[in-house]
Parts: C-alpha cells; structure tokens; sequence
C-alpha cells in the first residue's frame, strides 16, 4: 500500500509539473517578422529562433514529466492489479 501511495505521489507532482512547463511555452513572447525590420541591424529572424528554441526547451521538459507520469501510473496500476 505504501507503494501505490508513493507512485500517486509522484504522479501527481510529474503532472503538475508537466502542466508548469507547457504553461511556460505558453507564456514565451514570439516576436514578429516584420518586412520592413529586415533592413536593421538586428535580425529578426534571429529572435524568433530563439524563442522557438526556447519554447521547445520548455516543451521538452513538459513532455519528459508527462511520460514520467504516465509510466509511474501504469506501474501503479500494475501493482494495484496484482493484488
């Protein structure tokens, strides 16, 4: 029982975190590629790979603690069967 009760623990907290971080993608400012922009000194399409790159950081990191999740919820539920 002290178990399942841990792997419940561990599944919510990989949840939550999982909702934090596509929560974070979601708040990265994506910058807009304007025409006229293209003639400064500062590239916009350079601003908008960054935030891509950031927002894929996040992403990554989300998806990661849902798999965590998910896995820990199947053993769960694995031990719960087997009794």
């Amino acid at each position: 029982m002290r178990k399942l009760f841990t792997l419940n623990i561990g599944v919510a907290t990989f949840s939550l975190l999982a909702a934090v971080f596509w929560f974070l993608t979601a708040l990265v400012p994506i910058p807009e590629i304007d025409q006229k922009a293209m003639g400064l000194t500062v590239n916009p399409a350079s601003e908008f790979n960054a935030a891509m790159h950031l927002a894929s950081r996040w992403n990554s990191w989300a998806a990661g603690c849902a798999c965590v999740a998910a896995l820990l919820l199947a053993i769960a539920s694995f031990l719960n069967a087997k009794r």
